[in-house]
This record gives C-alpha cells, sequence and structure tokens, in this order.
C-alpha cells in the first residue's frame, strides 16, 4: 500500500455551522484564532495556530446537521494534478464507498465517504477557474529577502527626533512580530521604504502607520493596475486578504498614501511597498475617493509638503473599537485619523491632528449595522486620538497647533472643528 499514488495531501477540521457570522465571531473574538480567509457565507478558514486549521461552511445535504454527530469531520484535500473525480474513481477501485455523488459549489467540490468505522471522511478540491477570479492576482506573497536592509520611518527626519508613539501593553502583546526583525528596530514593527507600521493581530490591521514625506523630491508616479501583497514577515492570518473586498462598496484604503514615500533614490520601491495589505484598511469606496474626505486631505497634504518643498511626518490608522460592526467576520473600523508633525518656518515643531467618520456611509450600504455619526473631515485634539486609540500621542501635543474654528462651530461638542470643503481652514 506504500506505492499508491498520492491522491490527497492536507486537511483540516470541516464544521457545519447554521449561522456563518456568528460562528466566524466565535472562533475569532472568543476563541482567539486568526480568519485566514471568507469566501462570502459559503466557507471560511481559521488558523488555530501550531498548523491547525478550521474550515467553517453552512449546513449542506452532504452533512450533518450543525450540532450533531458528524457535523465536525475530516477534510482531505485533493493532491495536484489530480481531480477530485480522479480520486473518486481511485478509492472506488480500492473498495472505498461514497455515501453519495460529488456534490459541487461555486468554489469548491466535495466528496463523503465513511471510514471502517463510520466516521465521515469529505474530501475536497476548490474550483480553480473560480478561485483563480476570486483572487484576480491580487494575493502574492513577497519573499523575505525582499525586505533585507529595511530601515523603514526615520525618527530625526525632520531635525527633530519624532520617535514612534508608546501603545499600551495590551497593544504590544496584539502586535505582529517581525520575523525577520533587524537589529535596532522592535520586534513588533515592520519597516518599509521611507515608512513602518504596527499590525493589530486581532484585527488583523494597522494600529498605526509613520511615513515620511520630502516635498522638495516627491515624484508624481503613474499608478498601474493594482496587485497587492501580503508581507512574508508575519503570518497571512495576521492580515486581512482579498476576500473582504468584493462584491461590496469597500475599498482597499492605503493608510500611508501611495505618493507619501515616493520620492528619491528608492521611490518607485516606495509605491510599490504601499500595495502591503498590512498597509490598507476596509474603507467606503466614497470615503476613501472622495475629494471632501479621506482623498481630499491626504492630497493636501502631499500638495502643500510639495509645493513648498517642505518635510512632513505623517501618522495614520484606523480607530479599533470593539463595538466596530462585524462584515464577513471582520469589524469594519468607523474613523481614521491622523497627524502631521513639520517644521515651521520660525524653525520649531509643528503637529495638527485630524479625524475623519465613515460610519454614515457604511451604514447606508451595510444594512443591519447599527452606528451613529456624519461622514465628514474635522480637526481635533491630539488628546482625542489618544482617547480614542489608546495610542500614546502625548509627545507631540506641546508642539501643537491652536484648533481654530475660523468662524466655525464646534461639532458635537467634542473639541473638534469641521474642515472646509477646500480645505482652507487647515493650517500647513
Amino acid at each position: 500500500m506504500s506505492n499508491l499514488t498520492p491522491l490527497l495531501h492536507g486537511g483540516i477540521a470541516s464544521i457545519y455551522v447554521s449561522n456563518m457570522d456568528r460562528a466566524v465571531l466565535f472562533y475569532t473574538e472568543t476563541l482567539g484564532f486568526r480568519l485566514a480567509m471568507r469566501i462570502e457565507n459559503e466557507w471560511a478558514e481559521l488558523d488555530a495556530g501550531n498548523g491547525f486549521v478550521v474550515g467553517l461552511h453552512p449546513a449542506n445535504s452532504l452533512g450533518a446537521s450543525p450540532g450533531t454527530i458528524g457535523a465536525i469531520s475530516i477534510e482531505l484535500r485533493v493532491a495536484a494534478p489530480h481531480s477530485l473525480d480522479d480520486v473518486v474513481a481511485a478509492l472506488q477501485n480500492r473498495g472505498v464507498a461514497f455515501t453519495g455523488p460529488i456534490a459541487s459549489y461555486e468554489h469548491v467540490r466535495l466528496a463523503s465517504l465513511k471510514d471502517p468505522d463510520g466516521n465521515l471522511i469529505i474530501l475536497g478540491q476548490t474550483v480553480e477557474k473560480q478561485v483563480e477570479a476570486l483572487n484576480l492576482g491580487f494575493e502574492v506573497d513577497r519573499p523575505t529577502n525582499y525586505y533585507e536592509g529595511y530601515v523603514g520611518y526615520d525618527k530625526d527626519f525632520l531635525g527633530f527626533p519624532v520617535p514612534l508613539p508608546t501603545l499600551t501593553p495590551e497593544q504590544l502583546r496584539d502586535a505582529a512580530k517581525n520575523n525577520i526583525n533587524p537589529s535596532g528596530i522592535d520586534a513588533w514593527v515592520l519597516p518599509y521604504t521611507h515608512f513602518s507600521l504596527v499590525m493589530a493581530r486581532s484585527r488583523q490591521l494597522a494600529l498605526y502607520t509613520a511615513v515620511n514625506i520630502d516635498g522638495a523630491h516627491t515624484e508624481d508616479k503613474t499608478r498601474e493596475s493594482d496587485k497587492w501583497y501580503y508581507d512574508s514577515r508575519i503570518a497571512e492570518s495576521e492580515q486581512i486578504g482579498e476576500f473582504l473586498y468584493k462584491k461590496n462598496n469597500l475599498d482597499r484604503g492605503h493608510l500611508v498614501r501611495r505618493l507619501d514615500p515616493v520620492w528619491g533614490p528608492d521611490a518607485a520601491k516606495g509605491n510599490d511597498d504601499t500595495f502591503h495589505f498590512t498597509n490598507c484598511s476596509p474603507q467606503h469606496a466614497k470615503f476613501n475617493q472622495g475629494k471632501d474626505l479621506w482623498q481630499g486631505l491626504e492630497n493636501y497634504i502631499l500638495n502643500n509638503a510639495a509645493s513648498r518643498k517642505r518635510r512632513v511626518t505623517v501618522f495614520t490608522g484606523p480607530v479599533l473599537d470593539a463595538k466596530d460592526p462585524l462584515y464577513k467576520g471582520v469589524r469594519l473600523p468607523l474613523a481614521f485619523w491622523k497627524i502631521i508633525v513639520y517644521q515651521k518656518n520660525d524653525g520649531s515643531l509643528a503637529t495638527a491632528a485630524y479625524m475623519l467618520e465613515q460610519a454614515e456611509l457604511v451604514k447606508n450600504d451595510f444594512s443591519g449595522l447599527e452606528i451613529a455619526f456624519e461622514a465628514g473631515p474635522f480637526r481635533v485634539e491630539i488628546s482625542h486620538i489618544i482617547e480614542r486609540t489608546g495610542i500614546d500621542f502625548s509627545y507631540l501635543a506641546n508642539n501643537e497647533l491652536p484648533l481654530s474654528s475660523d468662524g466655525l462651530e464646534l461639532q458635537f461638542d467634542t473639541g473638534r472643528v469641521r474642515i472646509r470643503e477646500n480645505y482652507t481652514n487647515i493650517v500647513l
């Protein structure tokens, strides 16, 4: 029997569930597993650690009802280059009896058999052309040697020391660890070209990013077709891939703007590095692309830095709230923030903070999500960002520009000043 052609390779524990959203929420937020992938309500894979993977899919005629004997089974994967039909035929020739015909679904084909003791075993094979259409070439790993020599964000870039912020002990425990951590850089910091970031494993999103912008040397590099990459220095299960952005109005919103690190001899690599899943966060398309919302504020900051040939440091991140609405097993951030730091003409350091809400846009487009506030950009105090994120930027407060409403009233009595559509009430 040891000379039999290998028909199967690898497998997972497969669980039939009655409600996919509820099941994903339990295995991720209650048990702490990492959501590795999800295909709508048809399939989800969760990384339990140490090589063990749990697969979830809705109940069907092939398996037992959720919560009953047989609802948890072993699913074995068909080994390439075989097809599921080849494997079923070969096993039938070896005397294996299957419980029924092959069942075909949009992204997978399944067949079931029982071992000599009557235990259910599922054989599965993904539908290649469907998977190819699903991925569209987006999900690719860069080799770890791609990142050799990376130093990332430069704290002395402005001529003043502007270090990365301090995280809470809980945030440090939750931060993804760089498995090729270079000397002199904290293990939880991922350096890229002219920027660095820290990932929150529990949310598979960046806690914050930090980028150096050299306005005197920025290049307007044309955006080509998007190709997004996993960062191989951390586990794929610690990053959100393409599955979240399919068939909806969510964009892969850059946290570090694509053109921000595009300067100097490594300008092209700076552009490419922004297309890592670690550097994107789910943003409503109108929020991400709106000229009076996220994109508008980003363009204003970069254009001013370029026109004045000014160096600017920008910290950016989502507000990660435990009550953020759940979609496809992922909690969607409802707000994003920026802090800009630069040197004024008199040589002193200046900082300003901004908060942008996308709650109303998300609420209108994703039914059943109970959320408040309206979409829009605001000037806020740095203390407001510290309070909502837990990230300690207090060392920047002494250089904070005063909030000036410029004739506008504060919004919601929270010390927030609405930014005008033409950004004339921003001081930069």
